[in-house]
């Protein structure tokens, strides 16, 4: 289906469930204004008349009643008007995404590292990257895990193959996709934040409270509430009420607030921030799940034993407790005829009993279960994309059909390449043709590929392997690094993780550019025999054609080239043998109006 006409018809659905809703709603207004005259209406007739009182009474007990249904009609259209705006933002944020506006995506910024293999010279993270255009993460930890796995490539197939088929799960559940998102709040829900509370709560436990402990409160209670019951009828003074009462607020006071207050004091400012997590468990809940993944994930957070809405509902009810504490009034009424503080307290530590070692766990599923529902909107949104056919193979097999650069829709030309281990692909070209495109074009779908996400392929063949690029060196005279010592430090980073990791794709984009051509040629030549040696395959783009002449004297290097037309125009196909065009000279012509 086209994800742009699905959008649309979803919109339209949407705004027209909103408009009912809304009608709805401005219905109701009009009927809360009646209960308004119609309670002052009764107000008068109850202090003016002195007759009928018995059914003035039933009417104005009426009034109440309706006012109150109409509250909660109220209140539920209101919830489904806010659910339904959530949506249709959502969907209005995935046409904008289709139709080129990036605007209010996740750059990943935070994720950029230099010391990355691949990931500053790909564009994964930053503006516009890969990283921006596939998370729609609801909670920080779910960014956080699907920033792993385009910047870490999983080589165990059997999980890939997990995490495609509950990739392809989701995706057949749109609906809930978009329901799931339209969770998210202004900003995404911070579940370090709920890691931080269980390290409060866990700081400060003690012991239970002794049964013995309750038993004398609700005696207390018991004695207050009998001398409310003699006082209404006037057989004691009310001051007997007030003394009991302080009594057992003295009572519970002594008991809890030394266990309570240090709780109070460190939990209370974390809540401030806090998101109910509810609402997303049970989303998850309502899902289908069906795969082995899906299963696993059902049985860790819903189970009999250890169900996880339940004790997320538990929590909220302790640390609204511990919020609504620092009302003096709240505080008084709730410890004198609930016991409030000892309550709560057996409840915290009860709770901590019970859920601390699954709560870690809880966490890290609705993490890894929101990383699943970006990759699979990034799926719907590209139904041209493909999965690679995965080869379990200790040698480099990295085969491809009609391969597209996954920023460019489009504009994208397409192409077909193979690679094996241990050779070395040298692409000439001039500028401008698509050299560098290409090598980014193969770098990104491998990362899509290796992440469990389809690419921009036709056909796709991969064996398991790792990646190391040098295509975006830059200095750092701050600290005193010329460009083409930075260019050294790349380079020995690419050597010490060949060493380490065997069977690696490189991807070179021209090389010892800081330093003069006579050198840079030479270096370049040391530096591929030197490569060609390891256990390696090398993509290398340059300017250079003295390099080309490397075919001739070793079968494992090839010449590959993007060239220009006859009427100088661009085609963007990568053929075999060497360019024969150049086109700077003309370039600099025509700024320079020559």
């Amino acid at each position: 289906m086209n994800p742009i006409k699905k959008y649309e018809e979803e919109l339209r659905i949407y705004n027209d469930e909103l408009i009912s809703y809304q009608k709805q709603n401005k219905k109701i207004y009009i009927a809360l204004i009646l209960c308004f005259f119609a309670f002052c209406f009764w107000l008068c007739l109850w202090f003016l008349s002195s007759i009928f009182k018995t059914f003035l009474l039933s009417g104005g007990i009426f009034v109440f009643l309706f006012f109150v249904s109409v509250k909660v009609l109220d209140k539920i259209c209101l919830t489904k008007i806010q659910k339904l705006q959530r949506k249709i933002e959502v969907l209005h944020h995935e046409s904008q995404y289709l139709n080129g506006d990036f605007q209010g995506f996740s750059l990943g910024k935070e994720y950029i590292k230099n010391s990355n293999p691949f990931t500053s010279d790909l564009d994964v993270f930053g503006e516009k990257s890969l990283f921006c255009r596939i998370d729609r993460s609801i909670t920080n930890l779910g960014g956080d895990i699907l920033a792993k796995w385009l910047s870490k490539p999983m080589l165990n197939f059997s999980i890939l193959k997990k995490r495609r088929f509950f990739i392809e799960e989701i995706v057949r559940q749109f609906s809930f996709c978009v329901n799931f998102l339209s969770l998210r709040s202004d900003a995404k829900i911070d579940l370090r934040l709920y890691g931080k509370i269980l390290s409060e709560l866990k700081k400060h436990v003690r012991n239970r409270l002794h049964m013995l402990i309750f038993s004398i409160g609700h005696l207390l209670q018991m004695f207050l509430f009998v001398a409310i019951f003699l006082a209404i009828y006037g057989k004691i003074s009310e001051n007997v009420i007030c003394l009991i009462g302080t009594i057992i607020y003295i009572y519970v006071h002594l008991l809890s607030n030394k266990r309570l207050q240090k709780v109070y004091e460190d939990i209370v400012p974390l809540t401030n921030n806090r998101v109910d997590l509810v609402p997303v468990l049970q989303a998850i809940k309502d899902f289908k799940l069906r795969s082995e993944y899906g299963n696993n994930v059902y049985n860790i957070l819903f189970s009999k034993e250890n169900n996880s809405i339940n004790a997320f509902a538990e929590l909220n009810t302790i640390l609204n407790f511990f919020a609504m504490r620092s009302k003096i009034i709240f505080r008084m009424f709730s410890n004198i005829f609930f016991l409030g503080d000892l309550y709560i307290y057996n409840k915290y530590v009860k709770w901590l009993e019970h859920n601390e070692n699954n709560f870690s766990l809880w966490l890290t599923q609705i993490a890894y279960f929101d990383a699943y529902v970006s990759m699979a909107l990034f799926r719907f949104n590209e139904p041209k994309t493909n999965y690679a056919s995965l080869i379990n193979s200790k040698k480099i097999i990295f085969n491809v059909k009609n391969i597209h650069h996954p920023f460019l829709r489009n504009y994208s030309v397409g192409n077909n390449f193979c690679m094996k281990e241990k050779d070395i692909y040298i692409v000439t070209g001039p500028n401008m043709a698509g050299k560098s495109t290409f090598l980014r074009t193969i770098g990104l779908n491998y990362v899509l590929a290796m992440a469990g996400l389809p690419s921009f392929v036709d056909e796709m063949t991969l064996s398991s392997f790792f990646l190391f690029c040098s295509m975006r060196t830059t200095d750092d005279l701050n600290n005193g690094q010329s460009y083409f010592n930075a260019e050294l430090r790349r380079l020995k980073s690419c050597l010490d993780f060949c060493k380490n990791n065997k069977n690696t794709l490189i991807i070179l984009d021209e090389m010892l550019k800081g330093t003069n051509h006579s050198d840079k040629l030479t270096g370049s030549q040391m530096v591929l025999k030197y490569l060609s040696k390891l256990n390696v395959s090398v993509l290398f783009a340059t300017h250079d054609g003295e390099l080309t002449d490397l075919e001739t004297s070793d079968n494992h290097f090839f010449n590959y080239c993007f060239d220009i037309s006859s009427n100088n125009k661009y085609n963007y196909k990568i053929t075999r043998g060497i360019a024969q065009s150049k086109n700077a000279t003309e370039l600099l012509k025509k700024i320079l109006s020559i």
